[in-house]
């Protein structure tokens, strides 16, 4: 998507289609260059007051600070009460999960930015070891105000699934425990009393 410097209309110069149910890339259609719909230009308009917030930080009030040798990834999610502006540490180097150091944008109907939200404190970039040993699971603890896995460490799980190839993913919280099986994509919660009896036996 590019603005006209002339008209400072938006342009969608290439735009890929999926089933709903279909969401891989050998079932994308690709359409033609149009002129963005209003809904495009709405959400493009709040992507460009998220970029904003993370260089000057108004709502927040304090830095949006990256580690280094990555990049800010910014999924939008719209709903009837508004859009979510989820943030996610995108890596710029092969091999490597990130977890954690992601943000949560809450927009209201009229694209006015009212909360930000911190979802982990910490950042995590994980590595397979380099010997050959199969990985069973990968694991990160979350701190009691976010009891359960997030939606953005089920992102990064699929979409770094290469670079960690673990078939599951456990998330320790103090009350709770999350396992996400990643090549089913199937969630499971469980109390961490639950957890812990079944996995002492």
């Amino acid at each position: 998507m590019y603005r006209d410097a002339d008209s400072k209309a938006l342009t969608i110069p290439y735009a890929f289609n999926f089933h709903r149910t279909a969401i891989r890339p050998e079932a994308a259609r690709q359409s033609a260059a149009r002129p963005a719909s209003v809904r495009e230009q709405r959400l493009f308009a709040i992507r460009e007051r998220v970029e904003e917030e993370l260089a000057t930080h108004q709502v927040a009030g304090t830095s949006y600070r990256f580690p280094e040798n990555t990049r800010p990834n910014i999924v939008l999610l719209e709903n009837a009460k508004g859009v979510r502006a989820y943030v996610l540490v995108g890596p710029q180097t092969a091999g490597v999960l990130p977890i954690g150091n992601d943000f949560l944008l809450s927009f209201d109907t009229g694209g006015k930015l009212r909360t930000v939200e911190r979802l982990h404190n910490s950042y995590l970039a994980m590595s397979p070891p380099e010997n050959t040993e199969r990985i069973e699971a990968g694991m990160h603890s979350h701190l009691p105000a976010h009891p359960y896995i997030t939606p953005t460490d089920i992102c990064s799980l699929l979409l770094y699934q290469d670079a960690f190839p673990a078939p599951q993913h456990i998330v320790m919280g103090r009350e709770y425990v999350s396992i996400f099986d990643i090549q089913k994509q199937q969630l499971l919660l469980l109390t961490k009393k639950a957890f812990d009896k079944i996995y002492k036996k």
